[in-house]
């Protein structure tokens, strides 16, 4: 890479600071890049009113010597702004020292570092310079810089939201000569139609408010005077020259009244320095406040606003693939800060080329192939600089090169094999509008390698991220991704609009569309052709900014709080629709919005987003979409229960894994104890684990590898691409020789999310020892019960008389607020018969309105599962062209799920096959909850080769779990296998309802007697557990506890088992050592309070029974009564 950036900007600035005697007081420097002219002017001075020195050491592109003017001006620069402008006068505001008429004009570039000396000024203090910008003109072009400072800085802001909009900084230096504290000020009126400009007395007040203090405050709940020095009784000498007798808060006494313009503008910006302030305390319990009052009634406050701390906002960016490793880390003290860029790579083998940041984020791999670098749009380049007048890499000055254009700026990755660099980049803002949060990272190939996309990633804000989302389903389907620091309202929300694309069947494009968030609930009139979407109410308008005409026109990317908070389109850019998929991508959209809060007082989650349309039907109005914005949680998986395979196994501990966002690694934790010295590697495997197996780990329980993208063959170090997506051990570290191990990864070749998410799978834990299936545990859901229930269905393919034999299982997190998460989808099918080995693929499957009775077992075809009626489409997908299926069949696809019917499964996750291993799926868009649910509906599978055929169907029912132990007394002979296959004879039901956990059965008594954990699943599961318990005290069922329609209960069926439970006459104390009764029962996720109360009410009357000698044969049981909450229920014979 090249080094002469880095040369000029950061060692040219240690060079300066090298001609500096170290005992002297301060050092202040104004890093210049901009205009063709890079350099530092660093300014020394030992003590106020002491001599300052001035080192120049700047050079330009251009080697004609060049007369500049230079200037401290009023404000501090903006580096999020355009750099075009960024230092104007209307910006920055006017001059308050002229180094012309002090130092004489600038000639350059310099050979050699220019020494100058005055003492006409001070660095700090009340007439310092410090904080201030440094500009530097030449024949109508400006270059400028905040004047910094070596020493410890710290920064406050109080935002403003009503009467009056803006923000006042806080700027602390902390140094040898004490603290002085820079407050810039940016306000002005929102609330009236541009009034004049106003001058307002200010202080700040501290209180004991307990509310969110990143939140708006109550103004009349602030009382007393900030004055932590007890300087309010001489307050009477308090004065801009007398700082040190006015308290903390007096800012009027100090600095004169605050002014408040008519608009942003130069005209509403002051700057004040106060060398008496004390250091603002942050993060406890009281509030430093901000409080304007009223210009004319001085003892009414008009506005308050609470300072908060300005953390510095960091991004990092892992980009991996093929073998090269490169990340990228970016530091921004504050908006008024360059940005400090860190870049570390490793096994580049001069591969690499140039590197930019482009418009969109980085989205999952979906398939073997999927060019996902290809599809984050064109730089970053929001200043629209044209390439073809730029300089040679690293050539030039930062706002030469697009923004998003590093390699530009700093010199390309051509040649490297290892980089290890550090830039600063004064056109590269993480705050503000034009942030590159959120955005990706893509490197290209060197250019002798074709010079295209090579490898990419995300840069993702450090912070804990807030994260909402609207998801339109009628007339158009798309996503809008919102995302926000948490718990910080007045950061920028980063807004990923993921394509819009009709879906009632509309082939046209349109353009244009107005868009905003509204105040109101929804409802459904977004199906309305009258008044659609008229529950939504006004544009949402939280601090009542006024929308006059004339103030408003003010309104605008340029001052954004000059808008209604809901007003996206005038405040962003108006949107887009697609007709067809192939235009979705000109309709994604990224924006980063400094005025749109997500949580506190007036956050937009629960409301709604409405797009509207200028050119519509009069009935319908010009309402064309809406839709409420949910929150989106954070996805965790958790695998911990582990299973011997064929063998006891004393693995303890789990991993964990989570996504906090649809666009962030995956957080991997492993913390396992217990190994042994044993294990080696580990993997994610296909599917789940059978629990009743003795080896549940084998390959035909598990299935191979988690491996959707087809790798085949993987180095032995390399980056996590190359690697099967389950080989964990292969992406991180091996166990070998291990008891225990502990340690955190980022995995970005993992996801959580639909289509191909490793929830529902299984870890498996390999011996070292020709790499044996040692252990394996489930990968399920980690979440509160407090937050959300796990809704589980099925469908139960088990008519005697039936086409198919098997099973599909769906799971769903439902969270309070009624936020869904992607269903994960368990099939395993196959064609009925004992040793029936037929396999067929390629059936479309599908979701149909009702659900169905004697149909499912009818021969004929034109006959069979009639009573489904039609396939579920609550959205009316396709509505406006019904009968154009090849339309419907090219626009929904794996690529654009949400343009599917809610029933077209197959159209969203493709056919499956009969007859073959059980598999996984994960569905984004097939609820088990809401209006839209197809819990109580009908699964039908079509014909084999894409057929259109019904060739079975079952009910989509309730899934659900019931545990319970029991001693079973055997008989001679017994064999476990054949007492399991003649209970689910005798019983009526398929093995995937009535199954054990093989880990619990044991012998009890002296080998008299077997221990069982048995699971009851299914829509009856109740009843099954029920006619159990009777078969087991001896007494008859005179029907199956799976009642079929259309399946008579036969004469001959047998009705009685010859099984008993162990006598209850053993003493007490035995039985209750063999039970385990020492050990407090375990609540699965998801049971209420109320639930474990009865639980532990039940356990009261177990005891007592216990201490009888009367206990018949159950420990406890959980019962999940229904797929919403799963109610623990200790179940008493």
């Amino acid at each position: 890479m090249d080094g002469r950036f880095y040369s000029l900007i950061i060692l040219l600035g240690s060079t300066c600071t090298m001609l500096i005697p170290p005992s002297l007081g301060i050092t202040v420097f104004a890093p210049l890049n901009g205009q063709g002219i890079r350099g530092t002017v660093t300014f020394v001075q030992e003590e106020p009113g002491s001599k300052v020195t001035a080192l120049v050491s700047i050079e330009t592109l251009w080697v004609d010597p060049t007369e500049y003017s230079w200037s401290v001006n009023e404000f501090p620069v903006n580096y999020g702004s355009n750099p075009d402008a960024r230092c104007d006068k209307s910006v920055l505001g006017s001059p308050t020292l002229k180094l012309d008429e002090i130092f004489g004009k600038l000639t350059l570039p310099t050979e050699s570092t220019v020494i100058l000396s005055t003492d006409r000024f001070n660095l700090t203090g009340p007439d310092g310079i410090w904080s201030h910008s440094l500009v530097i003109t030449s024949r109508g072009q400006s270059t400028c810089a905040t004047i910094d400072a070596e020493a410890e800085t710290r920064f406050g802001v109080a935002h403003f939201t009503r009467p009056m909009a803006g923000s006042v900084y806080f700027q602390t230096l902390n140094d040898r000569q004490g603290t002085t504290t820079s407050v810039f000020s940016d306000l002005f009126h929102v609330n009236q139609d541009r009034p004049a400009a106003s001058d307002h007395v200010w202080k700040l007040y501290i209180t004991d408010y307990t509310s969110n203090p990143r939140d708006d405050l109550d103004c009349n709940a602030i009382q007393q005077l900030w004055d932590p020095d007890n300087r309010q009784g001489s307050s009477a000498s308090c004065s801009k020259k007398a700082q040190d007798s006015c308290a903390a808060g007096e800012m009027t006494g100090k600095h004169g009244k605050i002014r408040v313009g008519a608009r942003q503008s130069s005209f509403s910006r002051k700057v004040f320095m106060d060398s008496s302030l004390p250091a603002i305390p942050y993060g406890g319990r009281r509030k430093i406040v901000v409080v304007i009052f009223h210009p004319d009634r001085p003892d009414n406050i008009v506005g308050c606003a609470a300072i908060q701390k300005i953390e510095p906002k960091r991004g990092i960016a892992l980009v991996n693939g093929y073998g090269a490793r490169v990340n990228f880390t970016f530091v921004q003290k504050s908006p008024f800060h360059p940005t400090t860029s860190h870049i570390t790579g490793r096994n580049l083998k001069e591969r690499a080329g140039a590197f930019h940041i482009h418009v969109f984020p980085k989205l999952a791999k979906m398939k073997p192939g999927d060019p996902v670098c290809q599809k984050t749009g064109g730089h970053w380049n929001p200043y629209q600089v044209n390439m073809a007048d730029y300089p040679q890499p690293a050539g030039g000055s930062d706002d030469q090169f697009e923004l998003g254009d590093l390699g530009g700026k700093y010199g390309t990755l051509a040649g490297l094999d290892n980089v290890t660099s550090k830039y600063s980049d004064q056109n590269l803002p993480l705050f503000g509008p034009q942030s590159i949060l959120g955005r990706s990272i893509v490197i290209y190939r060197a250019t002798d390698g074709g010079g295209g996309r090579w490898i990419c990633g995300n840069i993702e804000n450090t912070q804990p991220m807030l994260v909402a989302m609207a998801r339109f389903k009628y007339p158009l389907v798309g996503t809008m991704f919102f995302m926000q620091e948490a718990n910080n309202p007045f950061s920028e929300t980063n807004v990923f609009i993921d394509g819009l694309h009709y879906s009632d069947g509309s082939k046209n494009n349109t353009l244009d569309h107005p868009w905003g968030v509204h105040s109101g609930e929804i409802n459904k009139d977004y199906y309305d052709w009258r008044n659609r979407c008229t529950s939504a109410g006004p544009q949402f308008n939280p601090y009542r900014v006024s929308t006059e005409t004339r103030g408003y026109s003010d309104c605008g990317p340029s001052s954004p709080l000059r808008c209604q908070l809901g007003d996206l389109s005038t405040r962003l850019q108006r949107i887009s629709v697609s007709g067809t998929k192939t235009g979705v991508i000109h309709t994604k959209r990224v924006f980063t919005d400094t005025n749109l809060p997500l949580s506190g007082r007036n956050g937009i989650i629960g409301k709604a987003v409405v797009i509207t349309d200028d050119i519509h039907p009069v009935h319908r109005g010009d309402r064309l979409a809406c839709v409420k914005i949910q929150r989106v949680y954070r996805v965790k998986a958790v695998a911990k229960d582990w299973f011997g395979n064929g063998e006891k196994t004393g693995v303890t501990g789990r991993f964990e894994f989570i996504q906090d966002t649809p666009f962030s690694p995956v957080k991997t934790f492993v913390m396992l104890k217990g190994l042994g010295g044993i294990v080696n590697n580990y993997h994610v495997h296909e599917t789940s684990i059978p629990i009743d197996r003795t080896q549940p780990c084998s390959d035909h329980a598990v299935g191979g590898h988690f491996n959707p993208f087809n790798v085949t063959k993987s180095p032995l170090r390399g980056t996590q691409d190359q690697y099967e997506v389950g080989d964990l051990s292969g992406k991180f570290d091996k166990l070998r020789d291990l008891n225990a191990f502990d340690k955190e990864y980022n995995d970005t070749n993992m996801e959580l999310i639909a289509p191909l998410s490793v929830l529902g799978r299984s870890i498996v834990l390999h011996k070292k020892d020709r790499n044996l299936r040692y252990a394996c545990a489930d990968v399920v859901r980690g979440y509160s019960p407090s937050e959300a229930s796990e809704f589980r269905a099925i469908a139960s393919f088990h008519h005697p008389e039936g086409y198919v034999w098997g099973y599909v299982r769906f799971t769903q997190l439902v969270y309070n607020d009624g936020s869904l998460s992607d269903t994960t989808i368990e099939v395993n099918l196959k064609y009925p018969g004992q040793i029936n080995r037929n396999a067929t693929r390629n059936h479309a499957w599908s979701v149909f309105v009702n659900r169905v009775g004697h149909d499912a077992s009818v021969r004929s075809l034109q006959h069979r599962c009639v009573a489904a009626g039609y396939r579920w489409n609550p959205y009316f997908i396709h509505l406006a062209d019904p009968n154009n299926v090849d339309f419907y069949a090219q626009e929904c696809s794996p690529e654009s799920p949400l343009r599917c019917d809610v029933g077209d499964v197959s159209g969203r996750l493709g056919p499956i096959s009969i007859g073959e291993n059980k598999f996984i799926l994960a569905d984004p868009n097939l609820p088990l909850s809401g209006p839209a649910a197809v819990l109580g509906r009908s699964l039908i599978i079509h014909a084999p080769n894409k057929g259109v055929d019904r060739l079975a169907c079952a009910n989509i029912d309730p899934d659900k779990d019931i545990i319970k132990y029991a001693n079973i007394r055997k008989l001679n002979n017994f064999l476990l296998d054949e007492f399991i296959d003649e209970v689910r004879k005798v019983l009526g039901v398929p093995d995937w309802m009535l199954t054990y956990d093989n880990r619990q059965t044991k012998d009890v008594y002296g080998g008299e007697c077997i221990q069982m954990l048995f699971h009851f699943r299914g829509p009856v599961a109740d009843r099954i557990e029920q006619d159990f318990d009777r078969l087991l005290n001896g007494r008859e069922i005179s029907r199956p506890s799976l009642e079929i329609p259309g399946v008579q209960n036969p004469p001959t069926r047998k009705s009685k088992l010859p099984y008993r439970t162990c006598s209850n006459r053993r003493p007490s104390s035995q039985l209750t050592n063999s039970l385990g009764l020492d050990t407090v029962p375990k609540f699965p996720s998801g049971s209420s309070s109320a639930s474990r109360g009865v639980a532990i009410s039940s356990v009261g009357v177990l005891l007592s029974v216990l201490l009888s000698h009367f206990l018949s044969s159950v420990l406890y049981s959980s019962s999940r009564s229904s797929p919403l909450r799963r109610p623990l229920q200790m179940i008493h014979q």
